[in-house]
């Protein structure tokens, strides 16, 4: 990745959730595309398939860069409303 003086380097969620069967889905259509993205808050358990502990860990964000945020919003949008929370 170059990464040139004026780019904006800011990271956007483009999904919350509590589920990590949505957050699978969400990584693959995201991988496939070709939009980097970055997880926050995956602890570990949820690639186990035992999700998150409600209260203990809160929600996973899927973070994009500002640049491809149109772009994961819109191919996300087709799959399930990525503007939902499960809190």
């Amino acid at each position: 990745m170059t990464i040139n003086p004026g780019d904006d380097l800011s990271a956007v969620a483009v999904l919350e959730t509590n589920d990590a069967s949505a957050l699978a889905i969400a990584k693959s259509l995201l991988d496939a595309e070709g939009v980097e993205f970055e997880v926050q808050g995956e602890s570990g358990q949820e690639a186990l398939g035992a999700g998150p502990f409600p209260g203990a860990t809160g929600p996973i964000r899927l973070m994009v860069a500002r640049k491809d945020e149109e772009a994961a919003r819109g191919l996300l949008s087709q799959h399930f409303d990525a503007t939902d929370t499960d809190e």
